[in-house]
C-alpha cells in the first residue's frame, strides 16, 4: 500500500516544520533523558516513578498527552546522571508496566541528526522505515552489548584482510606465473 500524494504532501511538510529544539514542552538534558513508549492509557507519571527510580533519580518525568490530555502511550523520563538513563536504557527494556511490556530508548530528537520521531523515522535517507527499524535495532543491540560487538567488528575485520591477503596472493601468483612464460 502506497500513500496518497496528499499524505505525502502532509508527512513533507510536517517533517520540514518539526524542530525538537523549539519545543517549549522539551527542555532538560537529552542524553539524560529515556524514552518510554507502549504504555498503558492508564499509566501515570507516579507509577512511572516507581519503576524506573531503581535505576537512578529521576530529574523529571514528561507523559506524551494529546490537545484533549488523554496520554498517547509514551513518556520522557530525564534522569539526573546519564549514567542511570544508560542503565535504564539497557535494562528496562521489555518490562512490565501496568500489564504491558515497554519499549525504551535513548531520546533520538533532539541527539540524532535528521531524526523524525513520527514513528521513527531518518529522514533524508532512502533505506526505507524496515531499513531505519533494522538500523535502531542494531544499534540498540550494540550498544547493550558492546563487548560482543566489538568482538563481532574485529572477526569481521579480520576475515576481511585475510580475505584482501588470499587475493593479494593469487594476483602476485598469476603475475609471476604470466611473466615466467
Amino acid at each position: 500500500m502506497h500513500p496518497s500524494p496528499q499524505n505525502t504532501a502532509k508527512l513533507a511538510e510536517q517533517v520540514a516544520a518539526y524542530d525538537p529544539t523549539t519545543d517549549p514542552h522539551i527542555d532538560g538534558d537529552a542524553f539524560k533523558t529515556l524514552f518510554v513508549a507502549r504504555l498503558a492509557p492508564e499509566t501515570t507519571e507516579r507509577t512511572l516513578q516507581r519503576e524506573f527510580e531503581e535505576y537512578g533519580p529521576i530529574k523529571n518525568i514528561r507523559l506524551v498527552t494529546d490537545a484533549s490530555g488523554r496520554p498517547k502511550g509514551y513518556a520522557f523520563l530525564e534522569y539526573e546522571h546519564r549514567n542511570d538513563m544508560k542503565m535504564a536504557y539497557k535494562m528496562a527494556d521489555g518490562r512490565k508496566v501496568d500489564s504491558k511490556r515497554v519499549l525504551v530508548d535513548v531520546e533520538r530528537g533532539r541527539t540524532v541528526p535528521d531524526w523524525y520521531g513520527g514513528g521513527g523515522v531518518y529522514v533524508g535517507v532512502g533505506v526505507g522505515v524496515w531499513g531505519c527499524l533494522w538500523v535502531c535495532c542494531v544499534r540498540k543491540w550494540c550498544f547493550r552489548h558492546a563487548h560482543q560487538a566489538r568482538i563481532i567488528f574485529i572477526f569481521i575485520m579480520t576475515n576481511i584482510i585475510i580475505t584482501l591477503v588470499q587475493i593479494t596472493i593469487i594476483i602476485i601468483t598469476m603475475t609471476n606465473t604470466q611473466a615466467a612464460t
